[in-house]
């Protein structure tokens, strides 16, 4: 990692610095090295990741016409990109029917979860032409990520991502799983969290359910 990462830093800054002595010492070297880090680090911003998935899209897939199939979910992709970039985000698609939303702010983040999970309902009233309705997953997670010289999200290869998306997996129909590193200011938002007793790798995460839901279902 710090080879790949002294590799391209040394690329794209080569005109800055300075030739290094033919012989450097050991210490000329590591010194170098970590300035290089601190200067990778310095390109890192926070941001917020929002994961969303859709429950059981497989089943919903078969149980209509391809047409109403692909109308309906072109139309709640459509939704749920204008929800994200409605709050600032910006959107990425992942795998299946996945899609990662990447905020400046986490209190937006949480925002746009909330309203997904609010109006599903009246998306599946007025846009859903299939039998089943729309059910979503989200997880949310932050940290800062490199940012410099990156212009769309798929760009970014970094563990709060994937953070994200295994939060997600957590969560149950209509609830959100949020990370315990999302700021204070996001969480209290929602009316009411309960720990998640088995938050991926051990890290602290809350998850938060509709007040009107009393499923149990993991899905």
């Amino acid at each position: 990692m710090l080879l790949s990462a002294w590799t391209k830093v040394v690329s794209s800054w080569s005109d800055k610095l300075q030739p290094l002595p033919t012989k450097s010492s050991r210490a000329d070297l590591l010194e170098m090295l970590f300035s290089l880090q601190r200067m990778l680090e310095g390109q890192k911003q926070r941001r917020a990741f929002l994961s969303v998935d859709i429950v059981k899209s497989s089943e919903m897939k078969q149980a209509s016409s391809e047409l109403e199939v692909e109308h309906s979910f072109q139309q709640f992709h459509r939704w749920l990109e204008g929800v994200v970039t409605k709050h600032g985000g910006q959107i990425h698609s992942v795998a299946g029917d996945g899609k990662m939303g990447m905020f400046v702010d986490d209190v937006e983040a949480v925002k746009a979860a909330l309203e997904l999970q609010g109006d599903i309902h009246q998306f599946n009233a007025t846009k859903n032409l299939l039998p089943i309705p729309f059910q979503i997953r989200c997880g949310i997670s932050a940290g800062n990520v490199p940012v410099e010289g990156v212009k769309l999200i798929g760009q970014i290869h970094i563990h709060v991502l994937d953070r994200a998306a295994n939060l997600q997996k957590k969560a149950r129909h209509r609830g959100i799983v949020i990370g315990g590193e999302v700021a204070g200011s996001a969480l209290t938002l929602l009316s009411a969290v309960s720990p998640l007793p088995d938050s991926p790798n051990g890290q602290v995460a809350f998850e938060w359910r509709p007040e009107n839901d009393f499923s149990s279902e993991v899905t």
